[in-house]
């Protein structure tokens, strides 16, 4: 039973992503280009499988490593919270009397709310892991230059 369901499901994702290549511009890549999942040109000219193809194999520099993380984590984990405090906002109380029932409201009654409400504080709470990461980086590392990984991040020694 479980492999007629992972059978079921693959076709599934076969064939929307066979009418997504059939039917998508190349320019819908350009959401997965800003939230960097992808660094490279968009040529548009293509189909959307191989522009993505084509996208995904350019490289990062040489001289970007591990330590950038710490600043994309901190991007993902923002947006994130931008999505979310906008679907919470539809919901969401502000007053004193209605605050704690209206977040009641979203996690038991609406749609997902659950979900939403938890990714909401779970990616406020580990968005400082980013800058923090990265701060810790540079003061332990002091032949590392100067804000390599988080601009305006500046170790003990000002630099």
């Amino acid at each position: 039973m479980i492999r007629r369901a992972w059978n079921a499901t693959k076709s599934w994702f076969s064939q929307t992503w066979d009418d997504l290549k059939a039917s998508a511009d190349a320019g819908l890549l350009g959401g997965a280009r800003f939230l960097g999942l992808i660094y490279g040109p968009i040529d548009r000219r293509l189909r959307i499988d191989d522009a993505l193809r084509k996208a995904l194999q350019y490289r990062l520099d040489p001289h970007v490593g591990w330590r950038q993380m710490f600043g994309g984590i901190t991007y993902v984990l923002f947006m994130m919270l931008v999505v979310t405090g906008v679907l919470l906002a539809l919901y969401y109380r502000p007053s004193v009397q209605e605050a704690n029932p209206s977040v009641q409201h979203i996690v038991s009654h609406v749609s997902f709310g659950w979900l939403i409400y938890h990714v909401h504080v779970w990616s406020a709470s580990l968005r400082p892991t980013g800058p923090s990461g990265c701060s810790c980086w540079e003061w332990s590392s002091r032949s590392a230059p100067a804000a390599t990984c988080c601009p305006g991040i500046s170790g003990p020694t000002g630099r």
